[in-house]
């Protein structure tokens, strides 16, 4: 009877055992799967930070062309203001020797 306590205790021992190596296992399976899931999430937080600088980049530089071409843009207007004064006083000139 001893024995057959002793043979039931060992089989539950190894039962606890193997449900504890089982429970371990599958942590670990869980750990690997979300370990790849963070650094492909990781990797993909790094190639958007790149972009993102980059895009900054071109921002700025645009920025700095929009600039300098309202700088242009107002230069050519004053330039455009100045000849047609020009021209209209020319008009005028002309007009009083007619």
């Amino acid at each position: 009877m001893q024995d057959e306590n002793n043979d039931q205790e060992k089989e539950a021992a190894e039962l606890a055992e193997q449900e504890k190596r089982q429970n371990a296992e599958s942590i670990q399976r869980e750990m690997v799967i979300l370990e790849s899931d963070l650094k492909k999430l990781e990797k993909n937080r790094d190639i958007l930070q790149v972009e993102l600088r980059q895009l900054k980049k071109d921002e700025d530089r645009v920025q700095a062309e929009i600039s300098a071409k309202q700088k242009d843009l107002t230069k050519e207007d004053e330039e455009i203001r100045q000849l047609q004064v020009e021209i209209n006083d020319l008009k005028k000139k002309l007009n009083t020797l007619h």
